[in-house]
Parts: structure tokens; sequence; C-alpha cells
């Protein structure tokens, strides 16, 4: 028997990703009607992430992103301790982190305010005969590069085929 508190955190856990998933939904739709397109939120990416992203990750990663850090090889640089030197290194290494970071939601914020067609809807532009066509030719080469089944991967690759030629007449 599964111990009760195991199943209170994995249901707590699945409940909230189904409430993100929500709330990202939620991002996509004012996104887009606040942009035309992907093209005019990308025009304003910087004021974006400056704006809304990065405050959003919270206070220390907007004090990470503000701070200022003299280049290596500069005098500044050159004539700092080695002490304030691996700090502002230790410092610009944040500010990498927090850029990836900031980076990944905006594409997120992107993904779902413009999603594209593949994503949205794959059947919409794509009639049944061409689907049928190519998902059965990935299933039939995803059996043939198969090793260790514990089923009969030939019987089920003539199958697909069967129903491949049967799509075709």
């Amino acid at each position: 028997m599964i111990n009760a508190n195991i199943k209170k955190v994995v249901t707590d856990a699945i409940a909230t990703e189904t409430k993100a998933e929500r709330k990202w939904l939620d991002v996509g739709a004012a996104v887009r009607a606040e942009y035309a397109s992907e093209a005019a939120l990308n025009e304003v990416r910087a004021e974006f992430l400056d704006t809304v992203i990065y405050p959003a990750m919270g206070d220390e990663a907007v004090k990470v992103i503000k701070a200022e850090i003299p280049r290596k090889g500069t005098k500044d640089w050159n004539d700092a301790g080695a002490t304030q030197q691996a700090a502002w290194t230790a410092m610009n290494d944040a500010k990498k982190t927090v850029r990836g970071k900031g980076s990944v939601y905006f594409g997120r914020v992107v993904k779902y305010a413009f999603p594209s067609e593949a994503e949205s809807e794959p059947a919409a532009k794509r009639d049944l005969k061409t689907r049928l066509n190519e998902e059965l030719s990935a299933l039939i080469k995803a059996c043939q590069k198969s090793e260790g089944e514990t089923f009969d991967v030939g019987m089920v690759i003539g199958h697909l085929e069967s129903t491949l030629k049967y799509v075709n007449k």
C-alpha cells in the first residue's frame, strides 16, 4: 500500500501543475490581446524583460540585472583586488543565469501567446489521408528501428503497412 503522504504530495504537485498551465494560457490570451503578432512582441523584447519578466522573477533577479560590472581588462577591473574581481565574476555569472531564465520565460510567453500551427492544431492543416500517411509511416520506421520488444514487431509492421495500403487505395 502506498503511503498517504506520498499520495498527497503527488496530488498537490499535479494540481499545481494544472493551475500553472491555466495561468500560462491566461498569459497568452492577455499578451495576444495587447500585441498583434509575435513580431510586435519581439520588437519590445528588451523592455518586456526589464519591466515584466525580471521583476516577476523577484528582487534578487532585478538586483543582479541592474548591477554594474566593469569589463575585464579595463582600468577599474585591473585596479580592483582579487576579492573584488571574484565578486564581479560571480555577479557576471549570476547575470548570465538570470538572463537565461528570463529568456526561457519570454519564450514561454511567446509560445502561449502565439502558438505555432503545429502545436495548436496539427490536424487542421492536413487532411486525414495525409495525416494517416505521415503517422503510419513514422510508426513503421519506429518499429523497424526498435529492438527487444515484447511483442511481434514483424506482425505489427505488417498490419501497419496493410493499413497504409488501404488508406492509399
